[in-house]
């Protein structure tokens, strides 16, 4: 059983390629028990055309609300054999300091869940600037780290945190996967707050992806397994898989093999959310 909290639709994000019919229907013949969509809302971040990557969210709610179907009505679906996934609303909230009291006004509206995501650090996207990149990246972690402990210190209503591992994917360096090793102490600092506000951890199958991409084997390129079992250790429970699509092509990538490695490391559970309010089911059931 998979839910994937983390999609992306064209025309509200720049970014997505993807309609709502044809995330909605992929869903359904996947088989998946649920899915929501959370399109970026990224105060003071533009594209090169000059849009701002936010959109309405009133009409957001509105076009999507009618679709909503909880997780008990898609279980009880599926005993009558039908096909028709849970879907829940959500929004990727991109952090940055000087937006902090827009965004907790924004988490007042009725979404089921909160992405929080940092998409830019030193005023600069990781995408665009590699000279982000050119200091080393273990300098650069740790203060990608340090952005994401104030996140969800300044977010505490946040339900999820969102791939803690971003800026790996886009460094210009072959060897960029993200290790709990020289970065322990940032780490923990984040895991214990997470676990102090309730905020799930998302494992997001685009940076294993791309780190695929640079030449890793789908083994070496899953999260740090020290990563994952030293949030464990601090007593943290939440989590969530996603694939981060944008697209048809990206539906549930890498998804079994990584559910296959959680497995592994003794993560049975996933978290969903309803209305704001947390949910776990067994990815076994």
């Amino acid at each position: 059983m998979y839910i994937d909290l983390h999609n992306h639709l064209a025309g509200w994000s720049p970014d997505a390629a993807q309609s709502w019919e044809e995330l909605s229907s992929g869903m359904a013949r996947a088989g998946v028990l649920g899915f929501g969509i959370s399109d970026h809302y990224d105060l003071g971040s533009f594209t090169s055309e000059g849009r701002e990557w936010t959109f309405d969210t009133d009409q957001y709610l509105q076009t999507f609300g009618p679709y909503r179907r909880s997780l008990a009505e898609a279980q009880a679906g599926r005993t009558k054999g039908k096909k028709q996934p849970a879907f829940a609303i959500g929004i990727e909230l991109g952090y940055q300091k000087q937006y902090v009291e827009q965004i907790r006004e924004l988490m007042q509206k009725d979404f089921d869940y909160f992405l929080c995501s940092i998409h830019q650090i030193y005023g600069a996207d990781p995408y665009d600037d590699k000279g982000l990149y050119e200091d080393g990246l273990l300098p650069l972690y740790r203060n990608y780290l340090a952005t994401i402990l104030e996140a969800v210190t300044n977010l505490p209503q946040s339900s999820v945190l969102a791939h803690y591992d971003f800026i790996s994917r886009y460094a210009p360096q072959a060897k960029s996967k993200m290790h709990f090793k020289g970065l322990e102490g940032e780490f923990e600092a984040i895991f214990k707050k997470l676990i102090e506000e309730g905020i799930a951890l998302e494992i997001n199958t685009g940076t294993v992806a791309a780190l695929i991409n640079k030449g890793y084997s789908l083994e070496e390129a899953m999260p740090d397994r020290d990563i994952l079992l030293r949030y464990r250790d601090l007593g943290g429970e939440l989590f969530t898989l996603t694939t981060d699509s944008h697209s048809v092509q990206k539906h549930l990538r890498l998804i079994p093999e990584t559910l296959s490695y959680l497995a592994s490391l003794g993560i049975t559970q996933l978290c969903h959310f309803e209305k704001q309010k947390l949910d776990l089911y067994e990815i076994n059931a």
